[in-house]
């Protein structure tokens, strides 16, 4: 029998990662059950427009100072938007005054992935935990708490009407069950479920160029800069910085692109020579498209690094990591992509059996 599946994830950031991940979500479930991402703007969202006027001035005043940035800006929501409408099905708008609603609209509801469960980052917004929603009817896929302590006991309330607790995160499990939660199970990003094969089928073509290092940083590097210096002269490569935010440029004569939404990145990492990162998807996605890689995890960022300590885990890609040790002898091709494959797909399948179960 053919069920109707909400998503309730953060589609509406204007981030590459996230908006990808919906879209995987979205895609691997329609394969299964009929389905489409919850359109809800949430407390979060509105407070900000709230603040709608003062925001304009003060938009205004970036622009006349810095036009080049914003106008990057804009153009970089523009494609967002274009992503959101040409590749997600979204149900109608919800607000808070009537998320409600989607406890009739279908028979079941997952949120996830990306930190659906970080209360500071949703102001408290408990519909993400699936409030409203009836009990049986609640689902998560590989949903994060990101920062959060977990301290809250609203939180502890709304897991209890879980069946199964998935979560993104492997550390988080020994702290649920310190909660008395047993039924938790951690699978892949999303991103993992679909193939290198079916992202190609979204990736746009790029005109043949020199053979440069794609550089995309969300966290700070520590020694990434250094070791970029290094490769690109020892094997003559181009460097291209994909500027996530449009604001920081990578120091040296680089060039640096500013973000123009998820199509462009998939474009730029398809036909880069190699990937250096700071970022989980980056490093999510260069071993989906099985590009060279290497990573680097900033200290002061511990909870943001566990996803890429869970992927070191699973793939055995710990040699790939950037540190003060590693610039010597560096052959950035020597990878072997036979066993990653086959870790990934293992990864990929258990993490899938789990899913289609949970929504059948």
């Amino acid at each position: 029998m053919n069920k109707k599946i909400g998503i309730l994830t953060f589609h509406q950031a204007a981030n590459t990662g996230a908006l990808l991940q919906a879209y995987a979500l979205h895609n691997t479930i329609s394969k299964y059950q009929t389905s489409e991402i919850i359109d809800y703007r949430s407390v979060a969202f509105k407070s900000n427009r709230k603040k709608g006027l003062i925001r304009f001035a003060k938009d205004t005043i970036k622009f006349i100072l810095h036009p080049k940035v914003e106008s990057g800006r804009i153009k970089t929501n523009r494609n967002y938007k274009k992503f959101r409408n040409s590749f997600l099905n979204l149900s109608p708008t919800y607000l808070d005054s009537d998320i409600d609603q989607i406890n009739s609209k279908y028979d079941s509801i997952v949120c996830g992935s990306d930190q659906v469960w970080n209360t500071n980052i949703t102001k408290n917004d408990f519909h993400y935990y699936l409030d409203i929603v009836e009990p049986q009817k609640r689902k998560s896929y590989a949903a994060s708490f990101g920062s959060d302590d977990l301290k809250n006991p609203r939180i502890s309330q709304e897991l209890s009407k879980f069946n199964l607790i998935n979560v993104r995160e492997k550390e988080r499990i020994p702290q649920l069950e310190k909660m008395g939660f047993k039924n938790c199970v951690c699978c892949c990003d999303p991103v993992f479920l679909l193939s290198k094969e079916e992202w190609l089928k979204i990736t746009p073509l790029r005109k043949k160029s020199k053979k440069y290092i794609l550089v995309y940083f969300i966290l700070d590097p520590i020694n990434s800069v250094s070791f970029i210096n290094s490769i690109s002269n020892k094997y003559n490569l181009d460097v291209v910085f994909y500027n996530a935010f449009n604001s920081k440029t990578l120091p040296g004569k680089y060039k640096n692109i500013n973000s123009t939404g998820p199509l462009q990145f998939l474009s730029l990492l398809n036909n880069a020579e190699l990937v250096i990162t700071t970022s989980f998807h980056g490093l999510a996605l260069s071993l989906i498209y099985n590009k060279p890689f290497y990573f680097e995890m900033n200290p002061k960022y511990e909870i943001m690094n566990g996803r890429i300590r869970n992927l070191i885990e699973h793939l055995n890609i710990g040699n790939r990591e950037i540190t003060s040790k590693n610039f010597e002898d560096v052959n950035y091709s020597n990878i072997d992509w036979d066993s990653i494959n086959k870790r990934m797909n293992d990864y990929k399948n258990s993490s899938l059996e789990i899913l289609k179960k949970d929504i059948e």
